[in-house]
């Protein structure tokens, strides 16, 4: 099961790589590790468009994976092909939610790059509501710990997301002092 993991990651972040070349956006590297996976492109994306776009890749094809590893479990009464099916799902829904450092911030700092013209402004925005999402996700695990749950894996992914959220505000202030 690691391997299809692994292996479901690695088309996640291809699909990334796929659209961002479509705007002219190169990947440098496809690096996983225990909790996913990053896709490095060697600039920003052009527009909010393409920033939009290019987040949504990736849970895109992790969704097709699977709708079609669902399928295929149903078809072939496949217990290893429905946990395919539906840990491609999870992967896709949870990288949707909306905050940064996940998908779903991206596609939430595209949304306010085109809304309010400002990028940086935009990345902290994505970067708040993943702080949110994080600590949110931390307390979560932290009550299931109480009620004597495995709360462990909620704590440890919030803490992830926190703290590459608040990376992310940091970034945008270098960054935008360092733009033109």
């Amino acid at each position: 099961a690691d391997f299809a993991y692994d292996g479901d990651v690695v088309y996640h972040e291809f699909g990334h790589a796929m659209v961002a070349r479509h705007y002219g956006v190169e990947t440098q590297s496809i690096d996983l590790w225990a909790l996913g996976g990053v896709a490095r492109l060697d600039r920003e994306s052009p527009t909010p468009r393409a920033d939009g776009l290019i987040a949504v890749a990736g849970p895109a094809v992790s969704l097709l994976l699977g709708v079609v590893g669902l399928g295929a479990s149903f078809a072939l009464r496949s217990d290893v092909l429905f946990w395919v099916g539906f840990v491609n799902v999870v992967l896709a829904v949870f990288n949707m939610l909306p905050g940064a450092p996940l998908d779903g911030g991206r596609v939430l700092r595209a949304v306010r790059w085109a809304r309010t013209g400002n990028k940086y402004r935009a990345m902290r925005d994505a970067g708040n509501a993943g702080r949110v999402l994080g600590w949110g996700m931390v307390g979560v695990g932290f009550v299931l710990m109480l009620n004597g749950q495995f709360g462990v894996f909620f704590m440890i992914t919030g803490l992830f997301v926190a703290l590459n959220a608040r990376a992310e505000i940091m970034t945008s202030y270098v960054a935008e002092q360092l733009d033109g």
